[in-house]
C-alpha cells in the first residue's frame, strides 16, 4: 500500500521530475515515485514518512526550483528537456559536442566497461568523465575448453552517469539484460570476443617482444615496422588456423604455435626493469608460449 504526501507549494511548471526524485530519494529510500499537479508536488512512499522528512522533502521541492544547475554532467551537453538516463548520447548532444570512448576488454576478450569521455585529447588527457558502461556476462563454463571457446548465455549492461561534483551516480541508473538465446546471436558474440584478443595480442606480443629483442630497428618506427612485418608473416603462415580460432575459438592453432621453430617466437621475455613494469605477466615465458594462452583467454 502506498502513501501520499501533498507539498503544496507553487513551483516551476517545468520542474524535472527525474532530477527532484534523485534529491527526495537522499532523505527518504522509500519514496516511489512523484508527481507534479496544478503546482502541487504529491510523493508516494511505501513507508509512513516523519515529520522532519516530510519538511525536508519541502525544502528539496523550493531548493529544486530555485536551482537549475544539473545533476548530471550529461544534462548540461543537450538541449533536450528530459531525464538525464533517456538522453542519448551519441545522438542528442548540443552541436560540436561529443564524447569519446574508452574500452576496458577482459582477459577473455569480453568488453568489461566503456568510458566516454568529453574533450578527449589522448590517452594522457582523456578530458572530463560524463558515462560509464558495464557490462557483467553469464558464460558457460565448460572447463574442457578454452575460454575464449566458451559461449556467452546472457548479459547485463548497465549505464551510470557522473555528476556535476565529478561522482559516479551508484543510485539512480539503467540497467538493460540481454539473452543469447540463438546460436547466431552466441556465435557473433564469440567473434567478437576473440578478435577483441586478437587485437590485445598484437599489441602485447609487439610490446614485449620490442623489449625482448624480437623485433628489431634503428628507431621506434623501424622496431615497430619489424613488429609488424613479423607477426603478419606469422598470422599468413597459419592463415587457415586462425581462421578456424577465430570462427569458434578452437582448432589446430594451439598447436601449430606451440610448434613454431621460428627463432623470434622462441624468444624468453627476460626479467628486467622495462619488462617488470610495462609486461610483468609475460616474463619468463616464450612469446609463442603467451600467444598460446592469450588465445585461450587464460591471459592478460
Amino acid at each position: 500500500m502506498e502513501l501520499t504526501y501533498n507539498i503544496s507549494q507553487t513551483v516551476n511548471s517545468k520542474v524535472n521530475i527525474d532530477r527532484l526524485q534523485y534529491d527526495v530519494e537522499d532523505i527518504s529510500s522509500d519514496v516511489t515515485h512523484i508527481s507534479s499537479v496544478n503546482g502541487v508536488i504529491t510523493i508516494y512512499s511505501s513507508t509512513e514518512l516523519s515529520q522532519e522528512q516530510v519538511s525536508s522533502i519541502g525544502q528539496a521541492v523550493s531548493s529544486h526550483e530555485g536551482s537549475p544547475i544539473p545533476k548530471h554532467r550529461i544534462e548540461q551537453d543537450t538541449e533536450e528537456n528530459k531525464g538525464f538516463l533517456s538522453i542519448n548520447y551519441k545522438t542528442e548532444l548540443k552541436d560540436g559536442i561529443s564524447y569519446h570512448p574508452v574500452y576496458t576488454i577482459n582477459d577473455d576478450g569480453l568488453l568489461e566497461k566503456t568510458e566516454y569521455f568529453r574533450g578527449f585529447v589522448d590517452e594522457n588527457n582523456k578530458g572530463e568523465l560524463v558515462l560509464q558502461v558495464e557490462e557483467v556476462y553469464d558464460v558457460n563454463e565448460d572447463v574442457s575448453i578454452p575460454k575464449s571457446a566458451r559461449e556467452v548465455n546472457s548479459r547485463e549492461k548497465t549505464w551510470k552517469h557522473y555528476r556535476t561534483d565529478g561522482v559516479l551516480d551508484e543510485k539512480k541508473k539503467k540497467r538493460r539484460p540481454k539473452k543469447y538465446d540463438t546460436r547466431e546471436k552466441r556465435h557473433k558474440e564469440g567473434v567478437r570476443r576473440r578478435a577483441n584478443l586478437e587485437e590485445q595480442l598484437i599489441d602485447r606480443v609487439s610490446l614485449a617482444g620490442s623489449l625482448s629483442g624480437a623485433f628489431v630497428g634503428s628507431n621506434s618506427d623501424e622496431i615497430k615496422s619489424d613488429a609488424y612485418n613479423k607477426l603478419t608473416t606469422l598470422q599468413e603462415t597459419h592463415s587457415s588456423s586462425f581462421s578456424a580460432w577465430r570462427n569458434s575459438g578452437r582448432g589446430s592453432i594451439y598447436n601449430d604455435l606451440s610448434n613454431e621453430s621460428i627463432s623470434w617466437v622462441n624468444i624468453v621475455v627476460p626479467d628486467t626493469p622495462s619488462t617488470q613494469v610495462k609486461c610483468p605477466w609475460i616474463i619468463g615465458m616464450t612469446l609463442k608460449g603467451y600467444m598460446v594462452e592469450k588465445l585461450k583467454g587464460e591471459i592478460k
